[in-house]
């Protein structure tokens, strides 16, 4: 079996966490030499797939939608679960089959002490890295800078040790939830996008409060990038182009603008944390998917 997932150069955490975690969960399955592939943790469940071999077993393993349109499913496919309502809804599939994200399969997995160090942590999505000295503006802002291209281990080591977590990359958020630290969900960048918020919300029963923070360039950037977000802006306003268009902001080139906008989202106290009661269920829902994944596909 073969793991299906965004592989992109720098890595990034959220999808880097197929690699890290599928072979403590599932080593024996992966170590088969198959035809099938483990469609897991991400925004993955989509046309994005369609380079996969027609005859491939296709098994997707808490995936959702959202960046490309929907893949055609046949026989070949196996819907274990998906990551929640609106991507069961886009797949006409049953509330039965929603999850949540993958990334709660943490909690069952060891994970080395860490001492708080009582600090908030800040993690942007991966794409806003080369728009802003992030490191910088964390350093004014008083936040400990947590990058989604460093190595998982590392991460997660950061994360633990903050109490609270402030991020632009749901993962960064997923992962505070199931370490149990509060976080709180900020839009900033043209790739954020909402709805796939949403959608592992609708799992959780949570409703995820996304602040926008100023969309500040102090980077070098080309401007056929800049152009081309103005255009897609222009675009949405006439409803044209893909709906998630709808959410690139414009920018500002005063990098204070960003700085205050951190400032007052790290003051309003505005954190997040899902229910015992939901981490509870969706512990048992992964659980009993994770039996069925190892019982049907171990050869």
């Amino acid at each position: 079996m073969k793991l299906e997932y965004c592989r992109l150069t720098p890595p990034n955490f959220g999808d880097e966490l197929n690699a890290w975690l599928w072979p403590k969960l599932v080593p024996e399955l992966l170590e088969q030499d198959d035809n099938s592939y483990l469609i897991g943790i991400g925004t993955i469940f989509s046309k994005r797939c369609d380079h996969l071999p027609i005859d491939s077993k296709k098994i997707v393993f808490s995936s959702g939608t959202g960046y490309s349109e929907n893949t055609d499913i046949d026989e070949n496919w196996d819907i274990i679960g998906v990551r929640g309502e609106l991507t069961a809804k886009a797949y006409n599939l049953s509330d039965e089959k929603i999850l949540c994200d993958g990334a709660y399969l943490l909690r069952k997995v060891s994970l080395p002490k860490i001492e708080p160090h009582n600090r908030t942590g800040f993690m942007p999505h991966y794409s806003s890295l080369d728009m802003v000295n992030w490191q910088d503006v964390c350093e004014k802002v008083g936040l400990e800078f947590i990058s989604p291209y460093w190595p998982v281990d590392t991460v997660l080591s950061k994360m633990q040790g903050c109490k609270n977590i402030i991020t632009e990359a749901m993962h960064g958020a997923i992962v505070a939830d199931v370490l149990r630290v509060p976080w709180c969900a900020v839009s900033f960048g043209p790739k954020f996008l909402p709805s796939k918020w949403q959608d592992w919300g609708t799992a959780l029963n949570i409703v995820p409060k996304i602040q926008a923070i100023p969309f500040v360039i102090n980077q070098k950037i080309s401007k056929g990038r800049v152009v081309e977000w103005k255009i897609k802006r222009i675009l949405s306003k006439m409803s044209l182009g893909k709906k998630k268009w709808q959410s690139i902001p414009k920018f500002k080139n005063n990098i204070n603008d960003l700085i205050h906008g951190l400032q007052n989202v790290k003051v309003q106290n505005t954190y997040q944390l899902s229910s015992d009661e939901s981490i509870s269920n969706v512990d048992s829902k992964l659980d009993h998917a994770l039996e069925y994944l190892k019982s049907t596909y171990k050869k």
